[in-house]
C-alpha cells in the first residue's frame, strides 16, 4: 500500500515538473503569437461595435455631396494629422448613394529638391491609397505625387492633398 502511494505521488510530482519546465521553457515567439491572436481578436469585436454604430448613423450622400464634404476637411489638412482626416473621410467614401472613382493628387508642401520633393510626395500618395483602398469598398483608385511642379504653376495652390471623385459611366 505505501509502494503504491508513494508510485503515485512520484508520478504526479514527476508530471507537474514536466509540466513547469515546459511552461517555462516555451520561446517568446509562441507567446508573441499568442499576444498578436488576441489583439487580433479584440480589434475585431471592436470593428464589427464600431461598424454596427456607424450603419446607424450614416447617410448616403451623392458624388458631388461627398466632394464638398470632403473639401472642407481637406482645408485643413496637416500631414501631422494625416491619419485623423483620413478617418474622417472615409464614412463620407464608404456611403455614397454612385459608384465612383477616385483620384488622389498630392503637392509638395515642404522646401527641397524636385527629386526628394517628387519622392515624397509620389510616397505619400502611394501611403495615402493604401489606407483608403485597405479601409473602403471603392472599385478604383489612382494616386498621383505631384511634388513642386503644379506649385509654382499655380502659387495659389494652398492644399497639399486632393480627392477628386469621378462618376463611373454606365455602359
Amino acid at each position: 500500500m505505501q509502494a503504491k502511494t508513494l508510485l503515485l505521488i512520484f508520478i504526479l510530482l514527476s508530471t507537474l515538473l514536466i509540466a513547469l519546465s515546459i511552461f517555462f521553457a516555451v520561446p517568446p515567439r509562441y507567446q508573441q503569437k499568442i499576444e498578436e491572436i488576441r489583439v487580433a481578436n479584440i480589434q475585431q469585436i471592436f470593428y464589427k461595435s464600431y461598424k454596427k454604430r456607424r450603419d446607424i448613423h450614416t447617410i448616403e450622400r451623392s458624388i458631388e455631396q461627398a466632394q464638398e464634404e470632403i473639401n472642407r476637411i481637406l482645408k485643413d489638412y496637416t500631414s501631422k494629422e494625416k491619419y485623423h482626416h483620413l478617418i474622417e473621410i472615409l464614412p463620407i467614401l464608404n456611403n455614397t448613394k454612385e459608384k465612383f472613382v477616385l483620384k488622389i493628387e498630392v503637392h509638395a508642401t515642404k522646401r527641397g529638391s524636385k527629386r526628394e520633393l517628387l519622392k515624397s510626395s509620389k510616397r505619400e500618395a502611394k501611403e495615402i491609397k493604401e489606407f483608403i483602398k485597405d479601409r473602403s469598398n471603392i472599385l478604383f483608385i489612382s494616386s498621383i505625387g505631384y511634388g513642386n511642379r503644379l506649385i509654382k504653376k499655380n502659387r495659389s495652390l494652398n492644399q497639399p492633398i486632393k480627392f477628386i471623385l469621378q462618376r463611373l459611366k454606365q455602359q
